[in-house]
């Protein structure tokens, strides 16, 4: 019997149905002169950094060395001057990110990894080829029942049903903020005195009419929220704050329900997780 080791993973890209349809996608692809290979492109840098959670640097022997144009082109076989534009125009919209050490960092892979082990796919292929249902449980001691609890359909379907209520719900809020906010300037537009803190924390764009309507939403906010703190002197907590905190206090106050002033719990909470840190 052939040996294999039952720990070995292996990595796919799971992309939703609508991927295309996101904002910063279709953009992307409306870009010239080379739209869809510029989104081509970006598909092929997450594949090459599947297994280090979004991360691409190059290992030469125990030195890390950042990627330049010249090796993406080389690393996913396209052409040097449609990886330059689309190196300038992901990181613009916030897909990837540059790290202090030239990591490029992409950063919704994570929510796009599926991964399981070379075990685990030995056991869906040999249900299959059984004539079981890959979702099944093996029998039990070879008899009759399986070896796990049975589903129970009227709460699975509960739950699909709320899941689907829940995301019509988060849809609608972001739509009610983006028509809020799409009334509203960038903070770096109206004063320049902000802007050194803006780019310090990655929320500046020298050309923001090229951010996808839900991108422009979140960066005017962050600049709100901190043209507030500024103005109220608390630098200790700027200190503290970078552009993952204010991202992930993002996702959490989205989903609250029955806030009067978004602008404000937002930076009321985008505090409180900063004095949390301090702590």
């Amino acid at each position: 019997m052939a040996q294999y080791d039952k720990e070995t993973k292996f990595y796919w890209l799971q992309l939703k149905e609508d991927f295309f349809d996101n904002d910063a996608i279709e953009w992307l692809e409306e870009q010239k002169p080379n739209g869809r290979d510029y989104a081509y492109f970006y598909l092929k840098l997450c594949l090459k950094s599947l297994k280090s959670n979004g991360i691409l640097i190059r290992k030469v022997g125990n030195i890390l060395i950042p990627y330049d144009n010249k090796k993406l082109a080389e690393l996913t076989k396209m052409d040097f001057d449609t990886v330059t534009v689309a190196m300038e125009l992901l990181k613009k919209i916030g897909l990837i990110e540059i790290l202090e050490n030239g990591e490029i960092y992409i950063k919704q892979l994570e929510q796009l990894i599926g991964s399981k082990s070379l075990g685990a796919l030995k056991k869906q292929q040999q249900r299959f080829l059984s004539g079981q249902k890959v979702d099944n449980c093996p029998p039990k001691n070879g008899q009759d029942g399986e070896s796990c609890p049975p589903k129970i359909e009227s709460e699975l379907e509960l739950d699909i049903e709320l899941d689907i209520e829940q995301k019509q719900e988060l849809k609608n809020r972001l739509i009610d903020m983006n028509n809020y906010f799409n009334n509203i300037h960038f903070v770096q537009d109206l004063n320049s005195d902000y802007n050194e803190v803006f780019k310090h924390l990655h929320i500046y764009y020298d050309d923001t009419s090229i951010l996808p309507t839900s991108v422009a939403t979140q960066i005017k906010l962050y600049q709100h929220a901190i043209e507030v703190l500024v103005d109220t002197k608390q630098f200790q907590l700027l200190n503290n704050i970078t552009l993952e905190m204010m991202e992930k206090v993002f996702g959490n106050v989205i989903k609250q329900k029955n806030i009067e002033n978004f602008e404000e719990y937002y930076i009321t909470s985008l505090k409180n997780e900063a004095e949390r840190k301090i702590k």
